[in-house]
């Protein structure tokens, strides 16, 4: 019928396929061509038929199968709208054109507080830099109290006065900087109502802040304990000076004997440059120097008798290994090196491995969780990548109804019930709230393995008519999402979608039985 007819007005259209299903009726000229169609389907329906009409006014068949013909009463040309439509037209018009001044009210309301936001978050920048600017400007008070404590403690005596002066003047810029803490704190609090996503930064503010009062407190202490050191200081450093005039003199005298030393180690150089030109780290004394010198001349002599070889073929050959020697350090070296860059290379892919391995079990447990929020649920998955286990507990919409009626009766609730959220363990699901939290599951594992193909058969057999929708609408917006990605679902219930260009189905014929079987 919907080819049949003409219809210029969409919403007409649409109203009549959903309305009256027009798309499943079959037209035909005359009442025994319908009797045989409605038949075709071992005494049924055909697939996707509903109703067969003729031309000559019957309707043909019957749903649950055999001969049956009805008479149609066929419509009389006759004006069956009693009701002008363009006064029909005209109000819709003014009903959308209300709509539409909402909707532009709407907009600039929304405008208005995006631009509310945006001050607030510019107030916020704000505070944050004159937060930190008083930071600063306390680091550098610590680093000036800091050179005066240095001052304090060097051999200048006439610089006691400025360095108290200097002091004071820094305690009065640490009052400053606490007075100017106390304004900023004054300014948090008049826009704590307009600053409700601050509130953490505004705590943190407080602790700082807190922490800086404890500090110049402790400066504070700080000076006045310096200040009576200061007479103690002032006592010792007479003492000190008369102490320093005598190292400097200790000091010169052993300058001199150390230029004297020099001067005669000098002309022993000169003198051992002759014999080797590179210097030769000694480690021994020199009686003991002497005696392996005579020691290695008597070996050597007796090697030179005992052995064919002169001592200039030993000397040659010993460079021969000492060279090879050197290269097999080498690349001892190299090899040592190269085996610690491989160590850090697998750490490194270990680590990353671990963050990607984190990642993906993060990325799960969040659609998981969305999964469940389709159907009203909560619920969470435990990783245990240690027993490489994968725990999932599900809390279902009748839990929380019956835990929001606890609650608001006010009576006492036990620490299993008003400590840490309590989810269900899978065991205690009915079959229904099961299937539905393996689709779930199923769902989130794929989102994120992202398989090429993905099939699931009878995955609906003990879900209710709500939990089948519901699943079936996640799975089809699943494989939507991702078009590379090939969806395959088996069941035995009814589908409860329609096909759709990127969506084919596919129905098998009933089992054909015997009689004797029946």
């Amino acid at each position: 019928m919907l080819r049949a007819l003409e219809i210029d007005n969409e919403i007409v259209k649409r109203q009549l396929i959903n309305l009256n299903r027009i798309e499943q009726i079959i037209l035909v000229e005359q009442r025994a061509l319908g009797d045989k169609i409605m038949v075709s389907n071992g005494g049924g329906y055909p697939h996707n038929v509903t109703a067969c009409l003729s031309a000559d006014g019957y309707n043909v068949g019957t749903r649950g199968g055999g001969l049956s013909t009805q008479a149609v009463n066929l419509v009389r040309p006759s004006n069956r709208l009693g009701e002008d439509i363009s006064q029909a037209i005209e109000r819709e018009k003014q009903t959308v054109a209300t709509l539409f001044r909402e909707m532009d009210a709407a907009q600039r309301a929304l405008d208005e507080q995006m631009r509310k936001s945006e001050s607030m978050l510019r107030e916020h920048k704000r505070a944050a830099t004159a937060e930190r600017q008083c930071r600063e400007r306390i680091n550098r008070a610590k680093s000036e109290v800091q050179q005066v404590r240095e001052r304090l403690l060097s051999d200048e005596p006439a610089k006691i006065a400025a360095l108290e002066n200097e002091l004071e003047t820094f305690t009065d810029q640490l009052e400053s900087i606490k007075t100017q803490f106390r304004d900023h704190m004054a300014q948090q609090k008049a826009k704590e109502h307009e600053l409700h996503q601050a509130e953490a930064g505004v705590t943190l503010i407080d602790r700082k802040i807190e922490a800086i009062r404890s500090q110049a407190d402790l400066l504070r202490q700080a000076s006045e304990k310096k200040a009576s050191q200061c007479q103690k200081h002032s006592n010792n450093i007479d003492y000190w000076t008369s102490k320093r005039s005598t190292l400097e003199e200790k000091m010169t005298a052993l300058r001199r004997q150390k230029d004297e030393a020099a001067s005669r180690v000098a002309e022993v150089e000169a003198d051992a440059r002759k014999v080797c030109p590179e210097r030769v780290t000694i480690e021994h004394e020199p009686r003991r120097l002497d005696r392996l010198i005579s020691e290695c001349r008597a070996r050597l002599e007796e090697i030179e008798r005992s052995s064919s070889m002169s001592l200039a073929d030993v000397a040659e050959k010993a460079q021969m290994h000492i060279a090879a020697y050197a290269r097999a350090k080498d690349e001892l070296r190299g090899t040592i090196a190269l085996v610690s860059k491989l160590k850090t290379a697998h750490q490194q892919r270990l680590q990353r491995w671990t963050h990607f391995r984190d990642s993906m079990a993060m990325r799960t447990k969040l659609h998981f969780i969305k999964n469940l929020h389709q159907r009203g649920y909560t619920g969470k998955l435990e990783f245990d990548h240690s027993q490489c286990t994968l725990q999932p507990k599900v809390k279902t919409d009748q839990d929380l109804v019956s835990e929001s009626r606890t609650n608001g009766n006010g009576a006492a609730a036990s620490p299993s019930r008003s400590g840490a959220y309590q989810r269900k363990d899978t065991r205690s699901l009915s079959g229904g709230e099961k299937s539905f939290t393996t689709i779930c599951l199923l769902l989130s594992l794929w989102e994120t393995m992202n398989c090429p193909v993905r099939a699931l058969d009878e995955f609906d057999v003990f879900m209710d008519a709500a939990n089948r929708r519901i699943a079936m609408s996640m799975m089809i917006d699943s494989a939507r999402s991702q078009k590379a990605t090939q969806f395959i679902l088996i069941t035995p219930q009814d589908m409860s979608v329609k096909p759709d260009a990127d969506i084919t189905i596919l129905r098998l014929q009933p089992p054909a039985r015997s009689s004797a079987a029946a």
